[in-house]
């Protein structure tokens, strides 16, 4: 969506600001200060994704393509952008600069300092995995821990090879505040016969509830294993809740993104998903009980909202589609479901 269709909000006056994204490319980049003495350039900047709250607050996601004289390699930066009505954001910027100084991971592991602050937006700015709710991600990102370490070993069949295990860890998913998700590709060479192997696993940080996440997964998984559906589920493998992280290993299949990148077999593809997306909306799988029928109906109407807000040529179609849902949502077993 251009960002100059997006409404401005009097209280928020620096949005018209926050939203430009070749205006924000000149402020980044004299306000982010590298950590490193070799050359780094910001090369463009993009608006990844928002949440704003009306006269209150704007958090922004932006994605920065950064370049180094050194490797000539083009990198790309989770950037978090968040605006107040208040001066909360100044307050918090002095309180995260302070937990950034006391994570050497954050130091060591960032191109750029980890938090900064924008005084002519009155902009906190947080550079991933640099995030209040998940302090746990840095040493997932950048130093796994001992027993995620074995725990994956122990998944692929390595626990006398843990030595001969290596990861390759890159971030695929953020939700500033909410989540992330990270992909540990194995990079294995067993000593006993002498193959390389590779394996993927996920690792999904969450801001809370890990345990509940993992207990609904493993529930559904087993249902799925013991079921004739068309689609399964990958499988999870362990919950750790001092990081409030889950770990699943990589569903079998190719994924979606690839196909629609080569542009074949696309409406074949999508045909199967729909089939298996509407089976799943109409099984018996055991769901949370707290996803209740209004719950579910709440999330669409506050989903809805921001997209009539956002794209005002979509309101008529937003409106019919939650009085479809309204009208279609049972409840069937604790859990909403489409009639």
């Amino acid at each position: 969506m251009p960002f100059e269709s997006l409404p401005s909000d009097p209280d928020l006056p620096q949005l018209e600001i926050a939203w430009d994204p070749q205006k924000m490319l000149e402020l980044f980049r004299t306000a982010l200060i590298p950590q490193s003495p070799r050359a780094v350039k910001i090369e463009a900047c993009r608006l990844s994704r928002f949440r704003y709250r009306k006269s209150q607050r704007s958090i922004i996601l932006y994605e920065l393509d950064i370049s180094s004289s050194h490797t000539k390699d083009i990198t790309t930066l989770w950037v978090t952008g968040t605006t107040y009505k208040s001066k909360r954001a100044k307050r918090r910027y002095q309180q995260l600069s302070k937990i950034a100084l006391k994570n050497p991971l954050l130091i060591s592991g960032l191109t750029f300092v980890p938090v900064a602050y924008i005084s002519v937006l009155k902009m906190l700015v947080q550079i991933f995995p640099m995030d209040r709710y998940l302090l746990s991600t840095p040493a997932l990102l950048f130093d796994p821990p001992s027993e995620i370490h074995q725990l994956l070993c122990h998944a692929m069949g390595q626990e006398q090879n843990i030595d001969g295990v290596k990861w390759q860890i890159e971030p695929v998913r953020y939700r500033v505040g909410e989540g992330a998700t990270l992909r540990y590709r194995a990079q294995l060479n067993s000593s006993y016969n002498g193959e390389d192997l590779n394996r993927e696993f996920f690792v999904k940080i969450y801001r809370e509830h890990a345990i509940d996440a993992f207990d609904s997964w493993h529930a559904l998984y087993q249902h799925c294993e013991a079921s004739k559906y068309r689609f399964r589920l990958a499988r999870p493998i362990a919950c750790l809740p001092k990081y409030q992280t889950v770990i699943i290993e990589r569903a079998k299949g190719k994924p979606v993104d690839d196909i629609l990148r080569s542009g074949q077999n696309i409406s074949e593809t999508m045909t199967i998903i729909a089939k298996a997306l509407a089976e799943f909306h109409q099984s018996t799988l055991p769901c949370p009980p707290s996803n209740s029928r209004e719950a579910a109906l709440k999330r669409a109407r506050k989903a809805g909202k921001m997209i009539s807000w956002s794209c005002p040529h979509l309101a008529d179609s937003v409106i019919e589609i939650i009085n479809a849902l309204t009208d279609r949502l049972v409840e069937l077993g604790g859990c909403p479901r489409i009639a």
